[in-house]
């Protein structure tokens, strides 16, 4: 069974997200202006979305550091891995960080 990777896109913004298609199905995580300072608002539109991933998944690279932030430390959080989307000289590039290792483990910061 394959299933459909998903690419979580920080923002709507008037960005053209059409290359994202080909690396999984976008998904907004949050559309237009955000109060840079609000994260609690942002976490709230943020988390119904995010539930939907899984360790395959992509977070794409937009809109505010915060919410970029936001995302990545959820799919840490969730799966230990994060893979993201970065745009460079006109297309994405995949970059990805695992946490693995440190799963079921006394290792702390």
């Amino acid at each position: 069974m394959t299933t459909t990777r998903r690419a979580f896109i920080c923002n709507k913004s008037h960005h053209d997200f059409r290359a994202v298609y080909s690396w999984g199905e976008p998904i907004f995580l949050t559309e237009g202006w955000l109060d840079a300072y609000d994260v609690g608002t942002m976490w709230r539109l943020m988390k119904p979305k995010l539930d939907l991933s899984g360790p395959d998944d992509y977070i794409v690279q937009t809109s505010l550091p915060v919410v970029f932030s936001i995302a990545t430390g959820f799919m840490i959080a969730r799966h230990g891995i994060v893979h993201m989307l970065l745009f460079s000289k006109g297309e994405y590039i995949e970059r990805t960080v695992s946490f693995l290792e440190y799963q079921n483990s006394d290792w702390r910061i």
